[in-house]
């Protein structure tokens, strides 16, 4: 009982501050909007919700596989998570927008969209939490720790695909065969494999950070 508390204890936070991140977000991008008759940044509301997918369907795993625990089932709830997945870490490449305007201060829009890309961030780590414990339930913690770390490094190549090729998640669906073609041609492309592998790693370290703060954190609660 006591580690089911500290479950949804966690649960609670967890979602008390995606939403506090998430209003703090758009009342940002309305004092912009005031402030330079311009909606140009209201374009970070669809990253922003592109990057809650993942955080979604890693909570409708969560509560669907204990009604209906099914290999292929979770298997095909795998991928499209991680077909989503890049979406929350992407909104870290909107940085390249910073500087365009002279109608609001360069510092507000850094905070704008250091904004949205923390809270996409978060998205992206709470959802990785998710599906470890998930991982955890039905493989031993290497194999868990493997496809995690795979998952991460094909995020940082679906965020080169979206911010350079301009690929998304849809075109899976909508245009298949050339995103096939781009991806393939792209593995032999030493700027991709250099982007892959650093933003790759840099997802890699941060989640680890994460995963020790949040161990942590569930140690003092058990300890209180």
């Amino acid at each position: 009982m006591k580690t089911i508390h500290i479950y949804l204890q966690t649960k609670k936070r967890e979602f008390l501050v995606l939403s506090v991140l998430s209003l703090f977000c758009f009342s940002l991008l309305i004092i912009r909007a005031k402030a330079s008759n311009s909606i140009f940044f209201f374009f970070l509301i669809w990253n922003l919700f592109l990057g809650f997918l993942p955080y979604f369907f890693s909570q409708m795993m969560l509560y669907s596989i204990r009604i209906r625990n099914n290999r292929w089932y979770r298997i095909i709830g795998l991928l499209i998570w991680l077909l989503f997945l890049p979406n929350s870490f992407y909104l870290l490449t909107d940085f390249f927008h910073l500087n365009k305007f002279n109608s609001v201060p360069v510092w507000f829009d850094l905070m704008v969209v250091s904004s949205f890309s923390l809270t996409g961030f978060l998205f992206g780590i709470f959802s990785l939490f998710t599906i470890e414990k998930l991982l955890r339930n039905h493989y031993s913690v290497s194999i868990s720790k493997i496809i995690l770390l795979t998952s991460l490094y094909l995020t940082a190549f679906g965020i080169y695909l979206g911010r350079y090729l301009r690929f998304n998640s849809w075109d899976v669906l909508s245009n298949p065969i050339d995103l096939m073609n781009s991806c393939i041609n792209c593995l032999f492309i030493r700027d991709v494999q250099n982007f892959t592998l650093g933003f790759g790693t840099f997802l890699w370290v941060i989640y680890f950070v994460a995963t020790s703060m949040k161990k942590m954190e569930t140690n003092n609660l058990k300890i209180k």
